[in-house]
């Protein structure tokens, strides 16, 4: 696929997402990206927070079923 192409597919994309929430999110994703990455916003410590959850992602035992995470969650919101 052309750079165009892909472009082009990414704007269509966008045009068919109405979430808010979700276009902000991408849009402050695109902007630290195109602003040479996010490795240049954190500190060294967040870096290492970072690759150090990554290592435990993966780790099988460390992980929790969405649902479980989602049952959690939902508790969390009618408190």
């Amino acid at each position: 696929m052309s750079i165009s192409e892909l472009k082009n597919n990414f704007h269509s994309l966008i045009e068919e997402i109405n979430d808010i929430e979700l276009l902000e999110n991408y849009f402050e994703g695109l902007s630290i990206s195109a602003n040479k990455g996010l490795e240049n916003e954190l500190s060294e410590e967040g870096k290492n927070e970072i690759l150090q959850a990554y290592a435990e992602s993966e780790i099988e035992t460390n992980l929790i079923d969405n649902d479980e995470v989602m049952e959690k969650i939902s508790k969390w919101l009618q408190k």
